[in-house]
């Protein structure tokens, strides 16, 4: 695999719009007000080397970010606010091992630091550290497996609950987990993606998502997406709550 210039925008994670997306629950709100079951999500993610291409191309160091929104655009009580914003950005180094693995393709081994955060301030403000290592691995078929296990940096506990300073979610890897596991398929026309997250803690929880993707046909960039989420940690104000969730738009990237 190899890299572009230093700089260079490049896809992180997929890249989507859903214009309708359903929970079977009703979703948190960091207010008192009225919430609908009906909003739109969206997705933004992108990366760029903060390095030259290094050793023939194969070691680079990224920058990446990805920003999740769930939208009350359909609220008009509410003037349509944004429930909830995910930040999450991640520094990292990227490098190629060329080599097999169980005969499977090693592509892509990485290793860094994300942080991810709502934003918010008081009792809903939600925030983490980690550390993480991934690994990609793809037959020279249409399926790939993505590993990656993290470890989340220790916060000391908060004075008071309104104190700035201190952990925002103490209990949140029993809900989010140690780690994630993707399983894909990348054909010619359908893409299916199996995310699972699953906590290794006592009594810890989990999540699965399943994506779908084909071409719409109407640019080879743009292709309709079907999501369905059912767990925890969909977002950091919910993460504590089981969402079942459906959605229906467009992707312009896929993982693959």
């Amino acid at each position: 695999m190899l890299w572009g210039e230093r700089f260079a925008l490049l896809p992180h994670r997929p890249n989507y719009l859903l214009p309708f997306s359903h929970s079977f629950e009703t979703p948190g709100s960091a207010d008192d007000e009225p919430v609908q079951r009906n909003e739109i999500k969206f997705q933004i993610s992108f990366k760029f080397p903060l390095t030259p291409p290094l050793y023939d191309g194969r070691l680079a160091v990224f920058f990446g970010y990805t920003g999740q929104s769930w939208w009350q655009a359909y609220n008009r009580e509410r003037s349509s606010p944004f429930r909830e914003y995910s930040h999450e950005p991640e520094v990292f180094a990227s490098w190629a091992p060329a080599m097999q693995l169980l005969g499977w393709d090693w592509r892509v081994a990485s290793a860094g630091f994300v942080h991810q955060s709502n934003g918010r301030s008081g009792e809903f403000s939600r925030s983490w550290n980690r550390l993480f290592a991934e690994m990609l691995l793809d037959r020279p078929g249409p399926w790939w497996i993505g590993i990656r296990p993290w470890w989340r940096i220790p916060e000391s506990a908060k004075a008071s609950p309104d104190s700035p300073r201190g952990d925002d979610n103490p209990d949140i890897t029993r809900y989010a987990g140690h780690g994630e596991l993707r399983f894909g398929y990348a054909g010619r026309l359908q893409n299916w993606t199996l995310t699972m997250r699953r906590s290794l803690s006592e009594g810890g929880k989990g999540a699965v998502q399943l994506d779908y993707s084909r071409p719409t046909g109407f640019s080879p960039n743009l292709r309709w997406h079907v999501q369905y989420f059912d767990g925890y940690g969909e977002n950091l104000l919910d993460y504590s709550t089981r969402i079942r969730r459906i959605g229906l738009g467009v992707m312009l990237n896929d993982w693959y």
